[in-house]
């Protein structure tokens, strides 16, 4: 199992009880009225937090997918996106939608890991890297316009996709991806004009 897909593994079990225990999934979610009086831990522990059995099972296929992407040499610049897109989606939701009560899923994390993917893919399999934007774009779209989520299974309508959550998470993936190319070519630079300098003509 490459590390990607075993870190995954990892992010999910704070999952498991948070959405068998009932007193644990109303203690962790995004509450905005609770974090306006304080629990503001409910910003980042909302991620674990899941509606049914099937959002879980969706949300975890989708970042052990996404995990299984990822170049296992880019796993520790993949580990600092999702801690960053964990940090900025409930941060956007607070700012961008006041609206929206409460959020829970990882959802956000794993289209991060997504997109980090595609773009390290686009170096090896653009094709690949096409076919993955393109089911992120589809999954986005079809949530903003129909208002309900693809591929879980939720307790009534008024659970609805936070689809700024998954933006954010998208476009913090694609950043990750982009910060860690670039620094991946400085080091290819770096190491190539060591070798230069050590090696007579």
């Amino acid at each position: 199992m490459s590390r990607p897909l075993r870190f995954a593994a990892a992010l999910l079990l704070p999952a498991v009880p948070a959405g068998a225990l009932a007193g644990w999934s109303e203690a962790l979610v995004y509450d905005r009225f609770a974090v306006a009086h304080g629990e503001v831990w409910r910003l980042l522990t909302g991620h674990w937090v899941h509606y049914s059995s099937g959002h879980l099972l969706a949300d975890a296929a989708a970042l052990l997918l996404g995990a299984g992407l990822v170049n296992g040499r880019q796993a520790r610049a993949w580990l600092l996106t999702l801690a960053l897109a964990a940090g900025l989606i409930p941060v956007a939701l607070w700012i961008a939608s006041p609206e929206l009560a409460r959020y829970g899923g990882l959802s956000g994390l794993a289209l991060a890991t997504w997109t980090f993917a595609a773009v390290g893919l686009a170096r090896s399999s653009r094709g690949l890297s096409a076919t993955v934007f393109t089911l992120v774009t589809a999954k986005v779209l079809a949530e903003s316009l129909t208002g309900q989520f693809a591929l879980a299974d939720l307790p009534g309508a008024e659970v609805v996709p936070a689809t700024g959550a998954h933006c954010v998470g998208a476009l913090v993936g694609i950043a990750g991806a982009l910060w860690a190319g670039s620094g991946e070519k400085e080091g290819a630079r770096t190491a190539d004009a060591r070798f230069r300098r050590g090696c007579p003509g």
